[in-house]
C-alpha cells in the first residue's frame, strides 16, 4: 500500500509529528507501515503540514501528486528545505528549559534555566522520539542551514509562544553564527546511530 493523502473521516487521528487532533473533514497524510499486529498495512497520520516538515525523505512524491494545488508549492518547499538539510526535520517544538541541566547539542554548553531551547527528536521505526536540545542561537550552526531557514522551521512551532518569548526566540536566532558545521565528536555518533 503507497502513502496516500486523504480527507479525515472522524476527528479520532493524532498526527504522529505535533500530537494534535486531525479534524474531521481536514486533509492528512498516511504513511504506510508493516501492521506488526497482524497481516497487511496500516496507515499513520499526519497533518499535511507535519508530513513535509518531518517526513522530507518520503512526503514529497505523494505531496506533489495529491495535495491541493493551492498548498503544493509550499509544502514540496519545505520538504526540499528538509531534504537540504536533513538536522531541520529534528525540530520538534520549541519550549523554555525547566532545569539548567541539559547541554546543547550544537555548542555542547548548558542550557540555562528559563532559556528558549528547540527540542529535538530523531524518528526510529515510525516514532519521533526525543533527542535533546539546542540553544535557538545554535539551531542554524547545528542544522547547518542558514539563519533564514532555521527561522522559518521554527516558526511553525510558535503559534502557542507568547509574543515575548516568540520575539526571544527569532532574535536568537537571527543572531547566530549559521552554517558551520557541528563536532565532529557529535557527527561521528550520529553517523554511529544511523
Amino acid at each position: 500500500m503507497p502513502d496516500v493523502i486523504e480527507t479525515a473521516t472522524t476527528a479520532r487521528a493524532k498526527c504522529r509529528a505535533c500530537e494534535k487532533t486531525i479534524g474531521k473533514g481536514e486533509l492528512r497524510y498516511g504513511e504506510a507501515y508493516e501492521n506488526p499486529y497482524g497481516e497487511g498495512e496500516a496507515l499513520r497520520w499526519y497533518h499535511l503540514e507535519c508530513a513535509a516538515l518531518r517526513l522530507p525523505d518520503r512526503a514529497p512524491a505523494v505531496l506533489e501528486a495529491s495535495a491541493p494545488e493551492a498548498d503544493r508549492a509550499r509544502l514540496l518547499a519545505l520538504a526540499a528545505e528538509g531534504n537540504e538539510h536533513p538536522r531541520l526535520a529534528r525540530v520538534g517544538g520549541v519550549e523554555r528549559a525547566s532545569s539548567g541541566r541539559s547541554h546543547c547539542r550544537g555548542c555542547r554548553e548548558l542550557i540555562e534555566k528559563g532559556a528558549v531551547r528547540v527540542t529535538l527528536q530523531m524518528r526510529e521505526e515510525g516514532r519521533f522520539n526525543p533527542a535533546g536540545f539546542v540553544h535557538a542561537k545554535c539551531l542554524a550552526t547545528y542544522a547547518e542551514c542558514p539563519t533564514e531557514a532555521a527561522e522559518k522551521r521554527v516558526s511553525y512551532y510558535t503559534a502557542e509562544l507568547d509574543d515575548a518569548t516568540r520575539e526571544e526566540l527569532l532574535t536568537a536566532i537571527r543572531t547566530s553564527n549559521p552554517g558551520t558545521p557541528g563536532s565532529s565528536e557529535e557527527k561521528s555518533g550520529e553517523e554511529a546511530a544511523s
